[in-house]
């Protein structure tokens, strides 16, 4: 989870909480308003995604220490559906670096594509959406393959992505 970023969206978002697969690096992103939002994100990641031919459910789910993962809510969930919550120690980013380290690329991503079109730091929001959008369409390096590719089984359709 990232934030709270300021200036806000238009839509008066602060914060985007990212949920990554990492057996097809799929990534999804989620703008926020506030930090108590992300249960109800998870909620929505876990039933797109167990939503599947294959019958693929959430095992383990890893998180840093933070309030907003570690409380009651999600605890009773992780229960009721079998997930093993995997909490990193405080303090520590080697654990959860992947994502870690993933959160401040689109960060800087973010960043350099507003600066580079000329847009106001308010949209960047939208510039991390599209972010997203090209990285389900970009090869991932150790497997060459599109996370889309990958989660779909076809190559997805990039006519219409331009610089």
């Amino acid at each position: 989870m990232c934030g709270p970023i300021s200036p806000p969206t238009y839509d008066r978002y602060r914060y985007f909480v990212t949920f990554l697969d990492k057996a097809t690096w799929d990534l999804e992103v989620k703008l926020l308003r506030t930090k108590d939002e992300v249960y109800k994100a998870f909620v929505e990641f876990k039933n797109k995604a167990e939503n599947n031919p294959s019958n693929k459910r959430i095992r383990l789910y890893a998180t840093d220490g933070g309030g907003e993962f570690v409380n009651k809510r999600f605890q009773d969930l992780f229960t009721k559906e079998g997930i093993t919550h995997q909490v990193a120690p405080p303090y520590t980013k080697e654990p959860n670096g992947l994502i870690e380290r993933l959160n401040r690329t689109l960060q800087e991503k973010i960043r350099a594509l507003l600066l580079l079109v000329g847009l106001p730091s308010y949209m960047w929001g939208e510039a991390l959406l599209a972010l997203v959008f090209l990285y389900k369409r970009t090869p991932h390096a150790s497997t060459g393959i599109m996370p889309y590719e990958m989660k779909h089984g076809r190559k997805p359709d990039i006519s219409m992505i331009r610089v």
